[in-house]
């Protein structure tokens, strides 16, 4: 059998998508049909370019292949930071698979929403763990700004090599929030964030405003839950961060109500089974 890798150009002029080449490869023991991920062609100017349907009519034509599995993979983003929101994805995507794969194509229809699901349900918290001040040159000026004259560098006790591999891997793009609401008088200075390693490629954040911290210090960063702790190595043997499960009060609330009405119902259910056992 043949393993065949598709590749795929899009006209935009015409909305189309069409094969450019297929290359084959001897040994392996299926045909394979490999089609572009959503988060490698999402929209080019108006235009679909994860779903090529030319290219499946083609392979099912000329290779006999009954295709009846299309997976348009993930990418969808899972937190309102990002600037292609969730519903213009969708927009885009579902009117391109009612299109070219209606419900009586007899083609199932999958996707991997991973990050979608758990992107926002995790904030990391990491502990300023030293400290260091660059002073800037002094240019002679008594009217500079004191707040000007240095810029400062956190090291905290995570970094690119554990939870924060995303910068590496995923290009992510991280915020730092304080956990200290800061007064309004406070000075801001320029900052930058490293990871607790000795290696250069661990840096967190090269730049961002905000008042001066201290050795102990928490900073947080919000939507860690995708390709964060789980891709988290323990290298330089700083080990991997504890999770921990928080819930908003009125939240908790809410779920021991639940539980106790459970409770009852089942408490319910029980005490009449046994009542019509014993009579």
């Amino acid at each position: 059998m043949l393993y065949l890798l598709h590749s795929y150009e899009c006209n935009e002029s015409k909305g189309q998508v069409l094969p450019t080449r297929i290359r084959t490869r001897h040994g392996f023991r299926r045909v394979t049909k490999t089609l572009h991920p959503l988060s490698q062609g999402v929209v080019r100017g108006g235009t679909t370019c994860c779903i090529p349907a030319a290219g499946c009519s083609i392979t099912r034509a000329e290779l006999g292949f009954n295709m009846y599995l299309l997976d348009i993979g993930g990418g969808f983003p899972g937190s309102e930071d990002v600037k292609l929101k969730f519903e213009e994805i969708t927009s885009v995507i579902n009117p391109a698979l009612d299109k070219y794969f209606p419900s009586d194509s007899g083609i199932n229809i999958i996707a991997e929403p991973g990050r979608y699901y758990v992107a926002s349900a995790f904030t990391l918290a990491v502990n300023i763990i030293a400290k260091k001040i660059v002073l800037k040159e002094q240019t002679g000026s008594d009217d500079e700004d004191d707040a000007n004259d240095k810029t400062l560098m956190y090291y905290v006790n995570d970094g690119v090599y554990g939870s924060f591999n995303c910068i590496l891997y995923d290009h992510a793009h991280v915020k730092p929030v304080l956990q200290k609401r800061p007064k309004p008088d406070d000075s801001c200075y320029s900052c930058s964030i490293w990871g607790p390693t000795c290696d250069g490629l661990d840096r967190i954040v090269e730049r961002f405003n905000m008042p001066e911290l201290q050795v102990g210090d928490w900073i947080l960063f919000e939507n860690m839950g995708a390709y964060t702790v789980a891709a988290a190595s323990t290298f330089n043997g700083f080990q991997r961060p504890t999770i921990h499960y928080v819930m908003s009060r009125p939240a908790w609330l809410v779920i021991k109500y639940l539980d106790s009405s459970a409770l009852l119902i089942w408490m319910t259910v029980v005490n009449s089974s046994w009542q019509l056992a014993v009579s």
